[in-house]
C-alpha cells in the first residue's frame, strides 16, 4: 500500500518536471512494481473470502469419514482434492460412485440448490455454512 502511494507520488513529480523519454523509463517499472505488490498482497488473500467455507466442509468430511468421496457440483474447484484426502484411484463421478453404494458428499453452492434438489431427489442437505451447501446420498 505504501509503495502504491509512492508511486503515485513519483509519477505525479515526473510527469510535471521531465521529459516523456525519461517518464517512461522511471514510470514502467514503478507500475510493474505497484502491479506486482498488489498481487502479492492480495491474491493469498481471495482463496480465504472465495472458497474457506467449502475448504472446512472439505475437511470436515475427511476427517470424519476418511475414504469417503467429495466433489463439488455448479462450480469448477481443485479443493476437494487436496482437501477431502481423496485416495489415488477413487472415482471422478459421483453418481457412478452413488450406484456403487459408496458414501458420497456433494458441495453445491447456494444459488444452485433448487436446482440440484430437483435433478437428485435423494441427496439430503447436511450443511449450510458461507453460500455452501454439503448434501449427502445417506
Amino acid at each position: 500500500m505504501v509503495a502504491g502511494v509512492i508511486d503515485v507520488l513519483v509519477m505525479v513529480v515526473l510527469f510535471v518536471k521531465t521529459g516523456w523519454k525519461t517518464r517512461f523509463k522511471v514510470m514502467f517499472p514503478l507500475i510493474f512494481a505497484a502491479f506486482w505488490s498488489a498481487i502479492v498482497m492480495i491474491t493469498p488473500r481471495v482463496e480465504k473470502y472465495s472458497q474457506a467455507p467449502a475448504i472446512a466442509m472439505y475437511e470436515m468430511i475427511g476427517n470424519q469419514y476418511p475414504g469417503v468421496v467429495v466433489y463439488p457440483y455448479g462450480f469448477k474447484s481443485y479443493a476437494h482434492l487436496f482437501y477431502s484426502r481423496k485416495k489415488p484411484g477413487m472415482g471422478n463421478d459421483w453418481q457412478e460412485e452413488m450406484q456403487k453404494g459408496h458414501k458420497v458428499f456433494v458441495v453445491t453452492k447456494v444459488i444452485h440448490e433448487e436446482e440440484f434438489q430437483n435433478k437428485f431427489p435423494s441427496m439430503k442437505p447436511v450443511m449450510r455454512k458461507g453460500g455452501f451447501i454439503l448434501w449427502s446420498n445417506v
